[in-house]
């Protein structure tokens, strides 16, 4: 039963037994004072008749009285009155007692009224008639007020009783409430108390058990189910707390960079099962670069999910999960597995990809400054070596010519020297591209035609073994790229992929379009998203594993034998790659062979001629000259070339020298300068004084090392004319010949 249903019919008794009592109460009061009222009137009836037996013995003893007569006559009236509302047995005897005392009453008088001497007359027969009607009347009188004192005291002990009987239903009814609110109420409430102290104290298993289907029994229900939830609640509770412990001890693991990959991959193995639901069943394993690291109970699957560890569209791998036998199905899921457990594996796998992707990122960082560092050293090294090589290539050349006809053996010996400069400065070109510090020129070029330019020279080079294929793209787009140091690069591939293929093998080059978009560029840094043209190498070769494959772009670094390479082909392309702004990719694996992936930054507008400008005729000319060098034997070289070719040459060995000359009255024609020069005054700072003081002069700087002096983001300067040291004679006559007759615009 409900409490409220209780409740409702215990203040429904109480209602009940209020409503009696007050009735029973009206009830007695009305019938008390009915029956008192009557007993009133009946005790002055009896006033009245005993007024009557006074009167009558007065009339009988003393004298009869017609005025005491007529009191009789009209009390006996007054009391007939009186008694015809009587319903008591005795009412009509009085009412017969008096009326014969009225009659005789009357008749006394008539016989008074009518004869003389009416008051001496004596009838006592009539008197004691009416003294015995009056008795009568009086005995009856007393009857009836006896039996009405006996009904009021009868109603009262009725009364009486009545009250004790609702006294004892109250007390009764008491009782019942009294049970009823310990049984239903009380009793529950210590188990509510009982229940809330053990929850307090952290025991959340007691529950509290309530009999019945009342409003105690449902908020027991209530407590039961907010219990059995909090239970619910605290497992998951304690699965995320696992899931999330495990999760940090990865993230520690993939966090630490002093540990080697395959040992976070091994550890991270061990440490998932600890995170799953049925962990003491769990069994885990991760995928890592063709490696599988697994938990110690790794065994028959029955039951496994699993998340890719990928990098953009890179796989690198995956993590699994699995139950070497069947378990429950979790609600709303396929399988045994969580959601949550879902959401954990792939959260694993996520931050081994973003460990990885860190490390790509710290070891392409790590590399590209080792690459700076070193081109710094070697752009260093190149600027005095060049010097050097301009001087030696350059006498070694005049010796050659003047003993070539003379003396055969030391025209031999000249040219010895000779091609040693020559391939010292092949080798300083290549360590000047690798440090992006060479001077390029760089033009709209149709790559397409200028591989098929290059055509017969790598078919040379390859040799018969090697089979050469061309994929040309139909609409390929112009590159911005300097094309003779396309073509050395290219040739540096070929030669590297033929190497690579010491039997036999296929060789392909491949053109193409590449818009390279910001998902490409998020996971490359060094890459700017935009639209490129691709050039990619592909071979059959023997291919290289991850370890040789990560130091590829190293200088001096080479698999190959000392006679066969110097390790600086692939720096060389690198090098000319990012100075050009573009992106340089390598793919390999062993026994399948390479592919190398240039990516040059698309030329805006029509592809211009590959047809080279200039002569190579040797021709002088009687103009004056401003030779500018700070090394002697290089300033030396110079002057007696240009000497000898019939220029005037008027020397200086540094910017400050090269000032007072210029602001002296001496005629100028050409300033040939170098661009590094110590002693304030660069040959850069020197030109832009020189054409000051004297506009429209001519100007050609000469460098092994240009620094940023006149070439900024690897191009030369418009209107720039530069000759790289080292030189040879007939380049110096060219390229002097070439800024002299240059026509000037208005």
């Amino acid at each position: 039963m409900k409490l409220r249903t209780l409740a409702s019919l215990i203040l429904a008794a109480a209602l009940v037994v209020a409503t009696g009592v007050t009735l029973t109460g009206l009830l007695i009061w009305q019938h008390t004072r009915s029956s008192v009222t009557d007993i009133e009137a009946l005790s002055a009836a009896r006033e009245d008749a005993l007024r009557i037996d006074t009167s009558i013995r007065y009339l009988n003893q003393i004298r009869l009285e017609p005025g005491i007569l007529r009191g009789l006559v009209q009390q006996s009236q007054r009391l007939t009155t009186m008694l015809e509302n009587e319903s008591h047995p005795e009412a009509p005897i009085a009412h017969l007692h008096l009326n014969e005392i009225e009659m005789l009453a009357n008749s006394i008088l008539t016989e008074l009224e009518s004869g003389a001497g009416a008051f001496a007359l004596r009838p006592a027969p009539l008197t004691s008639q009416m003294r015995i009607h009056e008795t009568g009347a009086l005995d009856a009188l007393n009857i009836i007020i006896a039996d009405r004192n006996r009904d009021i005291v009868a109603t009262l002990q009725q009364s009486l009783v009545l009250l004790i009987s609702i006294a004892l239903a109250v007390a009764a009814l008491g009782c019942v409430g009294f049970w009823l609110f310990f049984r239903r109420i009380l009793h529950p409430l210590r188990h509510f108390a009982d229940g809330v102290r053990h929850f307090g104290d952290g025991d959340d298993s007691l529950r509290i058990t309530v009999g019945g289907n009342d409003e105690l029994s449902d908020v027991a229900g209530l407590f039961n189910r907010a219990m059995d939830q909090r239970a619910t609640y605290q497992r998951q509770l304690q699965e995320r707390i696992k899931e999330q412990q495990c999760l940090y001890s990865v993230l520690e693991l993939a966090t630490d960079d002093n540990r080697p990959v395959t040992e976070i991959c091994r550890e991270t193995a061990q440490l998932i099962p600890a995170g799953m639901l049925h962990e003491d069943e769990a069994m885990a394993r991760v995928h890592y670069n063709g490696e599988v690291f697994s938990s110690g109970n790794w065994n028959e699957v029955r039951a496994c999910i699993d998340s890719p560890i990928r990098i953009g569209e890179e796989l690198f791998g995956r993590v699994e999960v699995a139950y070497p036998r069947e378990l429950p199905d979790q609600p709303g899921n396929e399988g045994p597995f969580l959601v949550e457990e879902h959401t954990l594996l792939d959260s694993i796998a996520m931050h081994l990809a973003r460990m990885l992707e860190h490390r790509k990122m710290r070891e392409s960082l790590a590399r590209s400054q080792r690459l700076q560092a070193i081109g710094e050293l070697t752009g260093g090294i190149a600027h005095d070596f060049n010097n050097l090589l301009t001087v030696i290539q350059g006498n070694a050349e005049l010796l050659g010519d003047l003993y070539r006809e003379d003396d055969a053996r030391a025209a031999e010996l000249a040219s010895m020297i000779d091609t040693a400069a020559l391939r010292a400065a092949e080798l300083t070109r290549r360590l000047l591209a690798f440090a992006r510090r060479q001077a390029l020129e760089p033009r709209s070029v149709n790559i397409n035609q200028l591989i098929e330019k290059m055509r017969g020279l790598l078919e040379r080079t390859l040799g018969e073994h090697v089979e050469l294929k061309f994929n040309f793209a139909a609409d390929q787009w112009p590159a911005l790229v300097d094309p003779a140091q396309l073509e050395t690069a290219l040739l540096n591939l070929i030669v590297n992929a033929r190497d690579a293929m010491s039997t036999s093998g296929k060789l392909t080059i491949e053109t193409g379009n590449a818009p390279l978009d910001a998902d490409f560029a998020s996971s490359r840094p060094e890459v700017t998203p935009g639209d490129y043209v691709l050039v990619a190498v592909s071979d059959t070769g023997t291919g290289m594993a991850p370890d040789v494959l990560e130091r590829v772009f190293e200088p001096f670094f080479t698999t190959k034998n000392e006679e066969r390479g110097t390790g600086l082909g692939l720096s060389m392309v690198y090098g000319f790659v990012k100075q050009s702004n573009g992106h340089v990719a390598v793919y390999s694996e062993p026994d399948e062979g390479t592919t190398v992936r240039l990516y040059l930054p698309r030329a805006e507008g029509a592809a211009e001629s590959l047809a080279k400008p200039g002569s190579e005729t040797m021709s002088g000319g009687d103009d004056d000259v401003l030779l500018v060098e700070d090394d002697a034997l290089v300033r030396q070289f110079t002057h007696d070339q240009l000497s000898a070719l019939g220029y005037r040459v008027r020397a200086a060995a540094d910017g400050l020298e090269a000032k007072a000359i210029l602001e002296s009255d001496e005629r100028i024609d050409l300033l040939l300068t170098d661009v590094i020069m110590p002693g304030g005054i660069s040959g850069h700072e020197l030109a832009q004084l020189a054409v000051q003081l004297r506009p429209g002069l001519k100007v050609l700087y000469m460098s092994g090392y240009t620094e940023n002096a006149i070439v900024h983001h690897g191009r030369l300067d418009a209107g720039v004319h530069l000759l790289s040291k080292p030189f040879r004679r007939a380049e110096l006559a060219r390229k002097v010949r070439e800024v002299l007759d240059e026509r000037v615009e208005p």
